[in-house]
């Protein structure tokens, strides 16, 4: 029966150590640009949405605008069903709905984000 030398197997362990190391490095360089692209997705995205549904800061109930600190959702909206005239759009945690859809409840998120609409 033979066995490995400490020196083999110590010979694969820095091998594998250093072939993990290139893989992590390289695991990073393709992790940050898939962000990157991903960013770049959701920015076009949401420019494109505000741009099909002709968004404009005039149309958007912004949760700033409520009175008082309003942190739940659901409130919020109880309080723009009081508002007159309705507004088209709701801005909420920075995403911009369609303001039937936010007091109904529908809170998927849309692709249209507060900080793309045109000041």
């Amino acid at each position: 029966m033979t066995t490995a030398s400490p020196h083999e197997g110590q010979t694969e362990l820095d091998q594998l150590t250093r072939e993990l190391s290139g893989l992590v490095a390289d695991y990073r360089k393709i992790a940050k640009r898939m962000s990157e692209i991903e960013s770049r997705i959701i920015d076009l995205r949401s420019r494109a949405w505000i741009a099909a549904n002709n968004v404009t800061l005039s149309q958007i109930h912004r949760s700033d605008d409520a009175p008082g600190y309003i942190s739940h959702s659901f409130k919020f909206a109880e309080w723009i069903k009081t508002q007159r005239p309705l507004k088209r759009f709701t801005e909420w945690n920075t995403e911009i709905h369609f303001t039937t859809d936010f007091i109904s409840g529908n809170f998927l998120s849309p692709p249209g984000r507060i900080a793309d609409v045109p000041k």
